[in-house]
């Protein structure tokens, strides 16, 4: 399998330094010069296969890509969505990880006892489940995964045994 990953352009979310999580944001202009920037790139590679979540960043980001494979149909998947903050929505990281006083990168970690959020654990089981697909289903193909930053985290942590922002990731099922 040969798996190209790649995550939405900026959204409003992340400019403004708010979460989004499930929430629907847009793209920031810069966001969608990034995503037309990434699918000129990608417009000399072949794909069998195109995923996406079905959340607006990552479907206009998506569509910016498969304009130049016309051929090519993108699957959305709610399950391939960022990790589910609930009551985060709309925080501020910034002002949260100074409440907390930890880094931007360890507020999710921190908050897990403090608010209800998606574990790291059930981050990577979700993309845990959905690499096992693709190894079953597309083995022998090459793959687009357009996607957020949380969940490609997960998967990279799925694959390869850890990241460097979270340590070694242990999948509890």
């Amino acid at each position: 399998m040969k798996l190209y990953i790649v995550r939405h352009g900026e959204a409003t979310s992340n400019k403004e330094g708010y979460i989004a999580g499930h929430m629907d944001v847009e793209l920031t202009q810069e966001g969608l010069t990034q995503a037309k920037l990434v699918a000129q790139w990608l417009s000399s590679h072949s794909f069998d296969v195109a995923f996406s979540s079905d959340l607006q960043r990552t479907l206009v980001t998506a569509h910016e890509i498969m304009k130049f494979h016309e051929d090519l149909s993108l699957e959305q998947r709610i399950s391939l969505r960022e990790r589910d903050v609930y009551d985060l929505a709309w925080k501020n990281k910034t002002e949260l990880a100074q409440e907390f006083g930890v880094g931007i990168d360890e507020i999710y970690t921190v908050l897990l006892d403090e608010w209800r959020i998606e574990s790291n654990n059930s981050l990577i089981e979700r993309a845990w489940l959905f690499f096992e697909f693709l190894k079953e289903e597309y083995n022998d193909r090459t793959i687009l995964l357009v996607n957020h930053w949380g969940l490609i985290k997960a998967l990279l942590t799925h694959i390869f045994g850890e990241h460097p922002a979270w340590g070694k990731c242990e999948i509890v099922m």
